[in-house]
């Protein structure tokens, strides 16, 4: 009898462990309004007039540009290009934490946009890239942390170093955007891209730490 008990409170003990997303599963509504909203935004010439981050806009006191300038997009080609980023990573991040996607998505837009002012000569600075890098950055640590032998935390692994790669190739003049030569006045810019990795390793960090 006692050996029955000890049998039942060992496998008890050692019932398998739910992945940190079981039971957590919602629907992503803010990544989909953030989709939505940059399609409009970019779409509407008059939207997007009064949202792209323009230093002397700016500095005029027109300060919400800093949040508003990554729902805004140079040409269609990149809005798409960031739409599936957006709507991939940030569905997958929401699906986790709904908290964890506003801080990574507010942060990262955020930070760009001022990074780009304070370092940079740019007039003009639109598009969501650094957030998306930041999506990708933080879901990457979260299931490395999590699952470090995962096959999805492998796959991450490559794509951070992918990501790391280009940064450094677009830092040195030497990356090819994937979409072909970029239409006239329109530019990288990596160290925004940088910011935005950097926005979603903190807190990948920060937010494992409470």
């Amino acid at each position: 009898m006692g050996a029955g008990t000890g049998a039942r409170s060992l496998a008890s003990e050692r019932a398998p462990e739910e992945h940190p997303r079981a039971g957590a599963a919602r629907l992503p509504w803010g990544t989909s309004a953030l989709c939505a909203a940059c399609a409009a935004c970019t779409l509407h010439p008059g939207l997007a007039r009064r949202l792209v981050l323009e230093r002397s806009a700016f500095l005029a006191g027109e300060v919400w540009r800093a949040l508003s300038a990554p729902l805004v997009h140079g040409y269609p080609a990149l809005l798409v290009v960031d739409l599936v980023g957006l709507a991939a990573i940030g569905a997958w991040v929401e699906s986790g934490s709904r908290r964890a996607w506003l801080a990574v998505v507010g942060s990262a837009g955020l930070a760009s946009s001022l990074v780009v002012l304070a370092f940079t000569d740019l007039e003009r600075y639109v598009g969501s890239s650094a957030i998306v890098d930041a999506l990708l950055v933080y879901s990457g640590l979260q299931e490395i942390a999590e699952r470090p032998r995962s096959l999805l935390a492998r796959v991450s692994r490559v794509a951070l170093g992918l990501l790391a790669a280009k940064i450094l190739l677009e830092s040195a003049g030497a990356w090819s955007p994937a979409l072909g030569t970029l239409p006239d006045g329109v530019e990288a810019v990596p160290l925004a891209h940088l910011t935005g990795g950097m926005a979603g390793a903190a807190l990948a960090v920060g937010l494992r730490r409470r």
